[in-house]
């Protein structure tokens, strides 16, 4: 009960005021005529494609048009945020994700697109209320167990952030982000084999996913396996862009392989990138020798 207050408390804080949305756009839709449903429907499925192909542009300008259709709809407001959310428009997200929740204040979508926003604006507080009243209000929804583990995370409660991600794998046994973080925190600990075999899962799950080959190279070397290392480490280089810290384990990787020479040209590309960093700068320098 105790909890149920406060996260009530700090959600009324935050603005979500409750409203009649639902009523109103039903009825909005009951009066419409099926030529304009048809427009509607047609713009949606244009939207949600656009968004399936990345083209985030082109799924904006077709939500845009919905909401001049219907203002009152608390799912546009929300797509659109998200959209606005994917095009890195942080400021246009909130408001979308907002303009949701006055329309549908428990609206769970809405409620962990906007504490996610709160955590990349480095307002954890907010983001874990967010997170937590979206878990009352739909407990099985993985997402949002997810995110509340990566605010727990920021926080320093690391335990606590392990548990949520225990939970947002039971109800999605199949995502990679989940088993990444699960892994790290096991490397972390000293706990390398553990955190391998679910890194092995998660590469089977989604080979082409960098973060998952970047986390797994991490723990081979960990476990002295350099050579295994190095294939998972170069292709998180390639597709991972600008991220001096994969250049500089791939450096590790090599010289612990013995191929000074490779070590020496990733620790170098690591520096380019990132001219100030002593780590970069002392295997550049060494390698030359």
């Amino acid at each position: 009960m105790r909890r149920s207050a406060v996260i009530a408390g700090c959600c009324v804080a935050l603005g979500l005021l409750p409203g009649c949305a639902a009523v109103r756009q039903r009825r909005e839709l009951a009066a419409e005529a099926p030529e304009m449903a048809l427009r509607r429907q047609q713009l949606s499925q244009a939207a949600t494609s656009a968004m399936d192909r990345g083209d985030y542009p082109q799924a904006r300008a077709d939500l845009e048009k919905l909401l001049v259709q219907t203002p009152s709809s608390a799912e546009l407001h929300y797509r659109l945020g998200k959209v606005l959310q994917f095009q890195n428009d942080l400021g246009g997200a909130e408001n979308e994700f907002r303009r949701a929740l006055i329309l549908e204040p428990h609206y769970v979508g809405a409620l962990v697109g906007l504490g996610q926003i709160d955590a990349r604006m480095d307002r954890p507080a907010e983001a874990l209320c967010r997170f937590e009243k979206a878990i009352e209000v739909e407990p099985h929804r993985a997402e949002a167990h997810f995110a509340r583990g990566k605010t727990l995370e920021t926080l320093g409660r690391r335990d606590d952030a392990l548990a949520a991600y225990f939970r947002s794998l039971e109800l999605d046994p199949a995502s990679p982000p989940a088993i990444v973080r699960v892994a790290a925190i096991q490397l972390d600990r000293g706990q390398p084999e553990q955190a391998l075999v679910r890194l092995d899962q998660a590469t089977e799950l989604s080979p082409e996913d960098a973060d998952v080959r970047f986390q797994r190279g991490l723990t081979l070397l960990a476990l002295n396996r350099p050579g295994s290392a190095i294939s998972d480490l170069k292709f998180a280089a390639e597709n991972l862009t600008g991220r001096a810290d994969v250049l500089l384990v791939l450096a590790r990787a090599f010289e612990a392989d013995r191929k000074p020479e490779q070590a020496r040209l990733a620790a170098e590309r690591a520096l380019h990138l990132q001219p100030e960093s002593p780590v970069a700068r002392e295997i550049s320098e060494r390698l030359r020798r």
